[in-house]
């Protein structure tokens, strides 16, 4: 099974209010699924990011034996680290980070690419 995907997560600097996330599925190119969730304990976009990216592969992996599959986001920082091009020096990301990569070892074909954030725009709303 193709699955396309696109996550994006943020969380307001100006009212420290909890984080939140959107995440939309394309099974074999025909839009299938769409969540969009918020978070507690979430002090960071970056958190957000993770959070809903880990919100994603659980949905994959409880709800898909094989997959292959291709996630978006807009997260430079997330994706150069989940493809092994940085390092996570935050420690409030590492769990986070550790999380994702877990569930990333459950699919069997993934990739990871950032796009610019009118994409996420224009696909989420947000």
């Amino acid at each position: 099974m193709n699955l396309t995907c696109y996550c994006d997560g943020g969380y307001s600097n100006l009212t420290k209010s909890n984080g939140y996330g959107s995440f939309r599925v394309y099974e074999e190119g025909v839009d299938f699924y769409l969540a969009r969730m918020k978070f507690e304990s979430i002090s960071s976009s970056n958190e957000s990011e993770y959070q809903t990216l880990i919100s994603l592969l659980e949905w994959v992996v409880d709800n898909y034996d094989e997959v292959n599959l291709t996630i978006y986001s807009d997260s430079k920082l997330m994706c150069n680290q989940l493809n092994g091009l940085w390092e996570v020096r935050s420690k409030s990301l590492t769990p986070f980070y550790q999380t994702a990569v877990v569930l990333l070892n459950e699919i069997q074909e993934w990739k990871l690419e950032w796009q610019p954030r009118s994409v996420l725009v224009k696909q989420l709303g947000h």
